[in-house]
């Protein structure tokens, strides 16, 4: 339950109601077909959380779609959840939707489409082509014409590993563009934990082992019923800070995390201790699950970030860095 995601325009003038464009679409408008079993109903959240983008010269608003709510579990709204973890172009005078290009499908990552989308004009095969780039959480960055939305550069859709949590509905595939590689880790392996000092590498071999030990199946991995690892995590990956385009260079500058995240899936009652429902709300139904962190000797809280909490270090080893002698 909160507030829908819904974006509005005002007269400058009058502050007068414009328009209304749903960013969960309503019956009969375009996209509503991918919310399954009503999930569209009382749907909360979809909202652009960073600034948006217009094109003064085409009237074209550029808005990037955070995910649906509740964003670490989706039994209760199967399908590709549009217009959620989408880059959504719009008639800024009107609303009219131009086109659209969803970067995430049923996000249960929390990996929204939290950057600014930046305008840029990019030169392929001798042709000019005004271009739009998204970044976002994930790490990858999407470059498309802004006149009608499609990559510059292909994108793939790949297939992704499928979790365990009852009542889920996963998403079989994910977009990734094949140009420009990921600007973070997508993965890791127990052989890639962190060994710059003896007692980091404890503490976070622990912390892969605790609860019966993490796993990792590569990019888009679904957090699970047992302990599971995320690159990047929740944090990014990139985040809402963006990016800028230097025109002169040619570069596009865009700060990136390497935070993982550890996690499992738990029924809202059986945490120990119990689990607060912060960050879901008031109505938790009986069949949702919920994400807590992972308990591990020598630390005082569960732990939600893979990251030593004693020294603030991430628990994968650095690229580029060797093992102490």
């Amino acid at each position: 339950m909160g507030a829908r995601g819904d974006a509005r325009a005002w007269a400058v003038s009058t502050g007068k109601l414009v328009w209304t464009f749903h960013s969960v679409p309503q019956p009969g408008e375009k996209g509503h077909e991918t919310w399954l079993n009503d999930g569209w109903q009382d749907r909360s959240d979809v909202n652009a959380w960073t600034t948006s983008t217009i094109d003064a010269q085409t009237g074209t608003l550029y808005m990037a779609f955070d995910s649906p709510s509740y964003d670490l579990y989706g039994g209760d709204r199967p399908g590709n959840d549009l217009f959620g973890n989408s880059l959504v172009a719009l008639d800024a005078a009107t609303s009219q939707l131009k086109w659209y290009f969803q970067t995430i499908h049923h996000d249960i990552w929390d990996y929204d489409a939290p950057a600014t989308p930046t305008l840029v004009d990019v030169v392929r095969d001798g042709q000019r082509i005004p271009a739009v780039l998204q970044t976002g959480k994930t790490g990858l960055v999407f470059i498309l014409d802004r006149r009608n939305g499609q990559p510059i550069h292909p994108v793939e859709e790949r297939p992704v590993p499928k979790g365990d949590v009852p009542g889920e509905w996963y998403s079989p595939t994910q977009p990734f563009p094949v140009r420009p590689p990921p600007l973070t880790r997508l993965s890791i392996t127990r052989d890639e934990i962190a060994k710059v000092t003896p007692e980091q590498q404890k503490f976070c071999e622990a912390l892969f082992d605790a609860e019966g030990g993490a796993h990792n199946g590569g990019p888009f991995t679904p957090v699970g019923l047992k302990p599971t690892i995320v690159f990047p995590g929740g944090d990014g990956g990139g985040n809402w800070g963006s990016g800028s385009v230097d025109p002169k260079l040619g570069y596009f500058f865009v700060k990136t995390k390497a935070d993982g995240a550890i996690a499992r899936m738990i029924k809202p009652g059986d945490a120990n201790p119990p689990a607060t429902k912060d960050g879901l709300g008031e109505d938790v139904t009986a069949n949702a699950y919920i994400r807590t962190g992972i308990r591990v000797e020598g630390s005082k809280r569960s732990i939600g970030s893979f990251s030593n909490p004693n020294t603030g270090w991430p628990c994968e080893q650095p690229r580029g860095v060797n093992p102490p002698l």
